[in-house]
């Protein structure tokens, strides 16, 4: 089976990451009736949620990947001193 050349990957590199740049003319300021200007509006911020009750379930899976990673260490530790 035949290798891929490199050149052709460096070329494609190359191409890839020449980009065409195009003038952008600013346009034209838009002029709008007084009655239509936006009012400033005041920030509504939000309120600070309680992630415990987002997160109630994440307790019990770390608690049981916890349990299941401590069996692991211990079957590796027993086996270890079986097999060595």
């Amino acid at each position: 089976m035949a290798k891929k050349s490199r050149r052709i990957k460096a070329n494609k590199r190359t191409k890839a990451t020449t980009v065409n740049v195009r003038r952008v003319e600013p346009l034209d300021p838009v002029i709008t009736a007084p009655s239509l200007q936006a009012k400033p509006v005041a920030k509504v911020q939000p309120q600070a949620q309680s992630s415990a009750g987002q997160y109630q379930y994440v307790i019990t899976d770390v608690r049981h990947i916890g349990i299941l990673a401590a069996s692991i260490v211990v079957i590796l530790v027993v086996l270890s001193f079986v097999l060595g």
